[in-house]
Parts: structure tokens; C-alpha cells; sequence
């Protein structure tokens, strides 16, 4: 019964989960994908584009002012849950990696992204402009 119960849990929770990211219009899974990102990575949202988009997965780009460099990256939603790699690397999704999560207020297009490190974490609050 336990083992029933426990396995229904997490198959509620998991279509739940998918329900979040798929509830999103395509702009805004690609701003929360660029949001989430510009937070990692400490740049400003403005710099920070989509290129494209193959199925789930969003590729992001931006240039660096300081020196011109380009850095390409990827991302896809898991539930509240942003996953995200270098373009050509794997996903982070190691425990020792840098976990990225997000919250959406889809009224009033703010949304918050937590980055969580082995040893603590930041949140930023984004005002999505171009997701209508």
C-alpha cells in the first residue's frame, strides 16, 4: 500500500511539474530561458538572446562588452526547473552543479529566478517586456 501510494505521489507530482512548463506560451519559455541565464551568469537581460529553438530546447547566446567574446548556451523547463548546459556541453545537472529554478506571474510577467550553489543562493526578479 506504502509502495502504491508513494508511486502515485510522484506520478501526480511529475505531471504537475510538466504542466507548469507547458502551460507557457513559446515567448515566455524563451525569456524565462534567457532570464535564467542572464542570473547565472550576473549579465544584463538585454544582452542576452534567443537563437533558436529545436523542441524543448532554447539556445542563448550573448556577448560579452569587455572583450566582444560570444558565449553560446542551452536551456529547457522542467517543471519550475531551468536546465541548462554550454551549447555543446552536457546539462548541469549535477548535484554539485549550479541549479536554476524559476517562478512566473504570467498576469504580471515578473519572473523571479533562484540559482542555487552547493552552499547558498541568489534570487533575481525579471519584468518580462517581450513575451506578448
Amino acid at each position: 500500500m506504502k509502495t502504491t501510494f508513494a508511486s502515485t505521489a510522484i506520478l501526480l507530482l511529475t505531471a504537475l511539474s510538466i504542466y507548469a512548463s507547458d502551460a507557457l506560451t513559446e515567448k515566455e519559455y524563451n525569456a524565462i530561458c534567457r532570464a535564467g541565464i542572464s542570473a547565472l551568469y550576473y549579465k544584463p537581460l538585454e544582452i542576452v538572446k534567443t537563437i533558436n529553438r529545436k523542441e524543448e530546447t532554447v539556445y542563448i547566446s550573448y556577448v560579452r562588452p569587455s572583450d566582444s567574446k560570444t558565449w553560446h548556451y542551452k536551456c529547457k523547463i522542467t517543471g519550475n526547473r531551468i536546465l541548462w548546459g554550454t551549447k555543446d556541453g552536457r546539462w548541469r545537472t549535477h548535484q554539485l552543479d549550479e541549479a536554476v529554478y524559476y517562478t512566473y506571474d504570467s498576469k504580471t510577467k515578473k519572473v523571479t529566478i533562484e540559482v542555487k550553489y552547493p552552499n547558498s543562493s541568489d534570487k533575481t526578479d525579471y519584468q518580462l517586456t517581450d513575451v506578448d
